[in-house]
């Protein structure tokens, strides 16, 4: 059972027009900024998750090799999703996607919740092959605590010096793509990354080594 607070919070993202990414992302901005001007009312949505509701949603999370994706809310017709991103303390960070340089396969926003990083965005130019004919840093910008800010699908960015304790609460719209890119640096290759739902579409990939 939702608290009020955050039912409204949902409530707005369901009936909102989903059209317009650009727009409805500076709609899920005006949101983050309402949640951050009272983060009591975000506690008490996550302390009001029984053991039952706790468990069900990490069934649904993720854990990438750089931070916990803890799913808080997927809407039913696909258009959004609100996740909680928990980042891993030194001794359990490993090298991974969100710390190389990657884009997304949906646009998002995101308000910091506590700690920070730096964020790298880059120019990209790729090679007919897949392999990367030109990478450069266009901006580095320091986000901390209360800062909002929102990426495209095709943005290309990745962080540096996540601080301890780094969290952020994220609201992702639908897939623009079908998959998102990954550039190896070392390698010089384009990485391509399809999502469980892409790959599973047509058939279960593993089908031909059983």
């Amino acid at each position: 059972m939702m608290t009020a607070f955050f039912s409204k919070f949902i409530t707005k993202l369901s009936e909102h027009e989903w059209t317009d990414l650009t727009k409805s992302h500076q709609f899920i901005e005006s949101l983050l900024h309402n949640i951050n001007t009272d983060r009591d009312l975000l506690r008490s949505e996550l302390r009001s998750h029984s053991q039952r509701e706790r468990v069900s949603l990490a069934l649904s999370s993720r854990e990438p090799s750089t931070h916990f994706k803890w799913l808080i809310f997927r809407d039913p017709l696909l258009r959004f999703e609100v996740w909680l991103h928990e980042y891993k303390n030194k001794e359990l960070l490993r090298p991974g996607y969100a710390v190389v340089p990657h884009n997304h396969v949906y646009d998002f926003s995101s308000l910091i919740l506590s700690g920070g990083f730096k964020h790298i965005s880059y120019i990209v130019s790729k090679n007919s092959n897949d392999t990367i004919k030109e990478i450069r840093v266009a901006d580095e910008t320091s986000f901390c605590r209360n800062m909002i800010y929102t990426l495209t699908a095709e943005a290309v960015h990745s962080l540096d010096d996540i601080q301890e304790g780094t969290t952020t609460l994220v609201v992702n719209s639908a897939s623009t793509k079908m998959f998102s890119e990954e550039f190896n640096l070392k390698t010089g290759m384009v990485i391509r990354h399809f999502p469980l739902p892409v790959r599973a579409k047509e058939s279960y990939p593993f089908l031909d080594y059983i």
